[in-house]
């Protein structure tokens, strides 16, 4: 949501805004609180060509807990229309489009490791796109694959045509293949007391939005497209090869707090989750993902409570009044939105995977900063740290925090 990143202003929209830290919101410094965890997950191959993509779960290369991807049925955001849009060549980050076109050329999954070792260990040291070719392809792959390969794939769909620096990181202007663009912001958090300086970014996740939240910049131009799974990831790449230029350090968080809806594009969202923690790819573990939501479909929080347990949630509340909520959020005057709904979402999320959502809320002067705003707030919150520990929530990894 372009103007809460306060250091970016993008429409006079912002000037409503009351002043904040650098950033807003996706600059949380708090620590989300960890309820009681019990072990749980399983371990899969990179990828099957018996089954069907949509079935797949997050491959590792190692083993370890993953993400579950659901049938395809239940990965389409409930009222959504189709919105299409052809990539080609597509992203090789496109995890799902690799995986199939591999597994109808009767390609093993040992293949599909062997490509993504080979692309991320030479991205390390930084290959630019024009330079996809059979020669940037691992040897140890088939030569009868690699002419097709880098035909029907590229190693990155999207460029970035502007970067912005601020005081607390910068943005990234990121040209797609249909030439619209989005917007990344890479967030630098130093601390003090360790002496580490550690790297968020925060991704889009559609080309405008269909909310039309009142203070949101992103909200005024309505949604124009989804995002690809692969389209989402390379923002990430953008960010990593920024760092690496500028001498920075590794990305280590990725908030979905961009442009867009994540969970309106539910199934291309779900896969980029699979892209960015897949331990040959990424790496980036799923506790350091947050996606984020207006709340507006309560339903899709339980969803991805049940398919991503270990993803964390951050819920854009900005109000605890029914009425000032749907005064400022227009996607949210529905029944089955209301705050009563959404705390009961939330609560599920809690209970499924051990972890209390992040709730955002941005000041607007006159709005939502009166004493009895502050009060429904504290009992909001209040009433979410109360919620049952759970008792099957998924184990916590070691040196996660």
């Amino acid at each position: 949501c372009l103007p809460l990143l306060s250091g970016f202003p993008t429409a006079p929209l912002a000037a409503r805004i009351a002043p904040s830290n650098s950033l807003g919101v996706c600059s949380s410094r708090a620590k989300p609180v960890r309820c009681r965890p019990s072990a749980a997950g399983a371990r899969h191959g990179l990828f099957s060509a018996a089954a069907s993509i949509a079935e797949l779960p997050l491959a590792t290369l190692q083993g370890g807990e993953t993400i579950p991807i659901p049938p395809a049925e239940q990965m389409v955001s409930p009222g959504a229309q189709p919105r299409t849009r052809t990539l080609y060549p597509a992203p090789i980050l496109d995890l799902a489009r690799v995986e199939a076109w591999m597994g109808e050329r009767g390609l093993r999954e040992t293949h599909a490791r062997t490509l993504y070792r080979g692309l991320f260990g030479k991205f390390s040291q930084g290959i630019p796109n024009e330079e996809w070719t059979e020669a940037t392809l691992p040897a140890e792959l088939p030569q009868r694959i690699k002419t097709d390969l880098v035909r029907d794939f590229t190693m990155s769909s999207s460029r970035v045509v502007e970067q912005v620096a601020s005081e607390g990181g910068f943005k990234l202007v990121v040209e797609l293949q249909d030439k619209q663009r989005v917007e990344t912001v890479v967030i630098r958090h130093h601390h003090e007391s360790a002496q580490k300086t550690r790297y968020t970014v925060c991704v889009s996740s559609q080309v405008g939005c269909a909310k039309q939240c009142n203070f949101c910049a992103t909200g005024t131009m309505g949604l124009r497209a989804d995002l690809s799974a692969g389209e989402i990831a390379e923002q990430v790449w953008h960010a990593s090869e920024a760092l690496r230029q500028s001498g920075g350090g590794r990305v280590r968080n990725v908030v979905y707090m961009g442009m867009g809806e994540p969970l309106a594009n539910y199934r291309e969202v779900m896969l980029s989750l699979r892209t960015l923690t897949h331990r040959s790819l990424f790496a980036i573990a799923d506790r350091h993902v947050t996606v984020s939501t207006v709340g507006d479909a309560p339903t899709q929080i339980r969803r991805l409570a049940d398919h991503a347990p270990r993803v964390r949630l951050a819920v854009s509340l900005h109000s605890a009044n029914q009425a000032t909520r749907h005064s400022i959020m227009p996607a949210t005057v529905r029944e089955d939105a209301s705050l009563l709904e959404l705390a009961a979402a939330m609560d599920y999320h809690t209970s499924r995977t051990g972890l209390v959502p992040m709730i955002e809320y941005l000041q607007i002067k006159g709005v939502n900063d009166t004493p009895e705003e502050a009060a429904a707030l504290a009992a909001f919150v209040n009433a979410r740290c109360s919620s049952p520990a759970p008792s099957d929530a998924p184990a916590a990894q070691e040196g996660e925090a």
